[in-house]
């Protein structure tokens, strides 16, 4: 019987490419033909590993597995009730988190060789739909492990001795009568979900792939350490701190769609505890930098709109003006760091299931 055809040679592998060998005399291959020209290794005779984590999916697991305990830990945060049954919050949001985490390390059985569109996008993108259960969880957390304490009172006694006045305060007591300026503080606060959500789908749909994957490893390593900072370092925030700010929530402000739309969502969701520092106005920096990557004259837009948020989350008294100005500083230094440590980082995910290829990889690059 005649054995397998492995192409023109007796030592050819199946699915082509250039080869080379590996510190063991094995034959590794470089795969060319992926859409964005990644690079995949193998031993002789095979085709890549079947199994393949990112950096990103270790991160989603490693957050889960911590969030998880934590939730676990503190089950007194709340019951859900349904059916006649009574389940502690904590015990149920352990397991919804503990889900999440096996799920990021399922989806790298995922082939995207031969995988469909749809399923591929699923694949480099569903951290996004879990960023905000855990920055969710965090808040709660943070209300947990120290008995509600906060920091408030600091960042309050900051911004009194570097402005003489609480800029969340008169911020928007200057200027709440104007709708247009109610209606663009409002909706540049909006615009960080639309552009945390939107700007890594802009470089995979250009066929940009690997730069889409890098920009959602930078946003969940940044997402993960800010919701940790979070559940450990509480501050609730001028709208909860201040009790005249409290008792106005928002009443004051006249609008069109988006004032309309956070009266109402402010009404319904408690988001006291993850104000230091502002994760609107240090995400949308990164943005910022990710968008440079992309095209310099987006890069100049979303700098216009970094600008506006800033103004946005004191005039919204979400934000103590210290925590506008510490998110912007922290993402002008961590930005850049996490957008670089792409490459590393997948290196050493790649570790984890195949040292050797993870070796050979570092080589042939």
């Amino acid at each position: 019987m005649d054995g397998p055809s492995f192409g023109e040679g007796r030592d050819a592998p199946a699915w082509g490419g250039a080869s080379s060998t590996n510190s063991h005399g094995a034959m590794v291959k470089t795969q060319k033909n992926s859409p964005d020209g990644a690079v995949s290794l193998s031993a002789a005779g095979t085709p890549p590993a079947s199994y393949s984590p990112r950096a990103a999916d270790v991160i989603v697991a490693a957050q889960a597995l911590i969030f998880s305990i934590l939730s676990f830990s503190f089950p007194d945060s709340g019951v859900f009730s349904a059916a006649g049954l009574s389940v502690s919050r904590g015990a149920v949001m352990g397991v919804a988190i503990l889900a999440v985490g096996a799920f990021a390390m399922l989806i790298p059985f995922v082939d995207e060789r031969r995988a469909p569109g749809w399923l591929s996008f699923i694949r480099t993108f569903y951290p996004q739909a879990v960023t905000g259960l855990f920055f969710l969880e965090a808040i709660v957390l943070s209300s947990m492990i120290f008995d509600g304490f906060s920091w408030d009172w600091l960042f309050a006694r900051l911004d009194a001795w570097a402005f003489g006045f609480q800029p969340s305060r008169e911020f928007s007591r200057a200027l709440s009568s104007s709708p247009f300026v109610n209606e663009l503080m409002f909706g540049s606060y909006f615009m960080y979900y639309v552009v945390m959500a939107v700007t890594p789908w802009i470089p995979w749909f250009m066929g940009r792939r690997k730069e889409a994957r890098r920009m959602i490893f930078a946003l969940v390593a940044f997402m993960a350490i800010f919701d940790l900072w979070y559940v450990f370092f509480r501050v609730q925030g001028p709208k909860y701190w201040f009790g005249d700010l409290h008792a106005l929530w928002y009443s004051e402000f006249r609008g069109g769609v988006f004032v309309r739309f956070f009266q109402g969502l402010f009404e319904r969701a408690t988001l006291s505890g993850a104000a230091f520092p502002s994760s609107h106005v240090a995400g949308m920096t990164l943005f910022t930098f990710m968008a440079a990557r992309i095209d310099r004259r987006l890069a100049a837009a979303y700098g216009v709109l970094t600008a506006l948020v800033i103004a946005a989350t004191v005039y919204l008294y979400a934000h103590y003006a210290a925590d506008a100005v510490a998110g912007l500083a922290i993402s002008l230094a961590l930005s850049p760091v996490l957008l670089r440590a792409y490459d590393g980082a997948e290196s050493l995910a790649a570790r984890l299931v195949d040292p050797d290829a993870a070796a050979a990889r570092r080589r042939v690059a």
